[in-house]
């Protein structure tokens, strides 16, 4: 069966997967010095924010499982759009980005952390480290990418025109 041989991704994870890539969305946007206050601001509240969103919809029965992921979203949105002052429709893009980029990252890295720690997968100083030198190999070069769409900072426009 597959839980035996891949446990649920922790909470704690998730959240800090979700962070992280608020966080590269906030980064491209707040090249202006007057961002970046608003931008340490948030983040220094929402890895908790997040974590206490993940902890929150853990404790929930499975067949809550959907409005779960949907407050995950939601909380995500509201970083994303509070970070960047960007208009709804622009935080509902980027958190969408942003949450494909999260699950990837979280996934992943639970993924190795398992196969190389089998036995204490998420308990360790070493499976921690492992878990951030993952997370810094993909968001690194996925900001670097992304950048392109975010020159001097500006929110890039919707349409596929641009």
């Amino acid at each position: 069966m597959i839980l035996e041989a891949l446990p649920d991704i922790p909470r704690t994870y998730t959240a800090c997967a979700e962070w992280a890539a608020c966080m590269v969305y906030i980064l491209l946007t707040c090249t202006h010095t007057s961002r970046r206050t608003r931008a340490l601001v948030t983040s220094a509240l929402a890895l908790p924010a997040l974590l206490i969103a993940q902890l929150i919809a853990g404790a929930l029965p499975v067949q809550l499982w959907l409005p779960g992921m949907m407050s995950a979203c939601l909380a995500m949105w509201a970083v994303i759009r509070i970070g960047t002052q960007a208009s709804s429709l622009a935080a509902i893009h980027m958190t969408a980005r942003a949450f494909v980029l999260a699950e990837f990252v979280a996934s992943l890295s639970w993924q190795l952390v398992t196969y190389f720690f089998p036995p204490v997968a998420s308990r360790t100083p070493l499976t921690a480290l492992l878990s951030l030198i993952i997370h810094a190999c993909i968001l690194i070069p996925y900001t670097a990418l992304e950048r392109r769409h975010f020159r001097r900072g500006d929110i890039p426009p919707l349409s596929s025109s641009a």
